[in-house]
């Protein structure tokens, strides 16, 4: 997909599943959300990744967070 489609693709978006799918035509992958980051909503996260053209990749946890 070239830039022009996706910037066209990302005008159009309008619920959180057309962003899902586009953040998976555009990187050909499940996003890895991790929950790190509380304060965001991972829509937020999925378009901040198209928007800046880098897919998100989960972060270790720290040995010291116990599950």
């Amino acid at each position: 997909m070239d830039s022009e489609e996706k910037e066209r693709r990302m005008q159009l978006a309008n619920t959180p599943e057309e962003w899902l799918n586009l953040y998976k035509e555009v990187f050909n992958e499940e996003p890895q959300l991790s929950g790190e980051n509380w304060g965001a909503f991972p829509i937020e996260e999925i378009i901040d990744a198209l928007v800046f053209g880098r897919p998100i990749k989960e972060k270790p946890v720290p040995d010291s967070i116990v599950a």
